[in-house]
């Protein structure tokens, strides 16, 4: 689909764009503070058409020496159309005792639907998210309850079978009677098969106000294991799509 003949003059503007980007993530001035994200997801591919998930995140705060809070996300991915992908999944966010003044436990409800365009075979894949989702705080009142919209678009280059740097773009859009967006988030990492099975994706991700994006921006560093199997060996046919929605929030 998005494959080019020959693929220098594609590695290379991919490249210095990506590198272009890490820079500029790096060196932004005016950051709020630098978290780190880590963890595993679980993945289990039941058939052809169903996928379940587990993931597990840990989330660190002023430069990773902090804990700041955990999720646990339940997950099962459907995929009516070769590139076309629905999500549903629950997620419970755990928040320690000296973190919850202003910002408690939380549980949150998500709808996903993911298209890609390429795969393995291909140089370049485009890949778009769009997700629903309600917050709403453990004990908490209808005025606890957020309902965000958010766009993500993403461009990863197969570099090798093992080896694929992305790059990412995502807007969120808050209900509640603020109808606005209140956050976009600039993401460049590289997702590594390490095995048939063990896959490690690290990114750099800089996050603000899309119309003040001089103020509150967060640099965060992530890094993420993934562990795939398979049930049915027929799900091993057919193409697989390189989405860089593999590896985090």
């Amino acid at each position: 689909m998005l494959r080019v003949q020959g693929g220098n003059p594609v590695r290379s503007y991919f490249y210095g764009i990506l590198v272009t980007v890490i820079i500029l993530l790096a060196t932004s001035a005016n950051i709020r503070a630098q978290s780190v994200w880590a963890g595993a997801t679980l993945r289990g591919q039941l058939s052809k058409t169903f996928t379940a998930e587990l993931e597990q995140q840990f989330r660190f705060d002023q430069g990773g020496t902090t804990f700041n809070s955990t999720y646990t996300e339940a997950a099962l991915r459907i995929r009516p159309a070769e590139y076309f992908i629905l999500r549903g999944a629950y997620r419970y966010i755990y928040v320690p005792g000296n973190c919850k003044e202003g910002n408690p436990n939380r549980q949150r409800w998500i709808a996903d639907a993911i298209n890609t365009i390429g795969s393995d075979k291909t140089t370049l894949v485009f890949t778009h998210r769009l997700r629903f989702q309600k917050t709403w705080e453990i004990n908490g009142g209808n005025q606890a309850k957020q309902h965000f919209l958010r766009s993500r678009a993403g461009l990863s280059y197969n570099l090798s079978a093992a080896c694929q740097p992305y790059l990412e773009h995502e807007l969120f859009f808050w209900f509640d009677r603020q109808n606005r967006f209140e956050t976009q988030r600039f993401t460049a990492g590289l997702n590594l098969q390490l095995t048939s099975q063990w896959g490690v994706n690290s990114f750099l991700r800089l996050e603000g106000i899309p119309n003040d994006p001089l103020r509150k921006r967060a640099f965060i560093i992530g890094l993420m294991g993934v562990y795939e199997f398979r049930l049915d060996a027929a799900a091993e046919d057919g193409k697989k799509p390189a989405s860089s929605d593999k590896h985090n929030d």
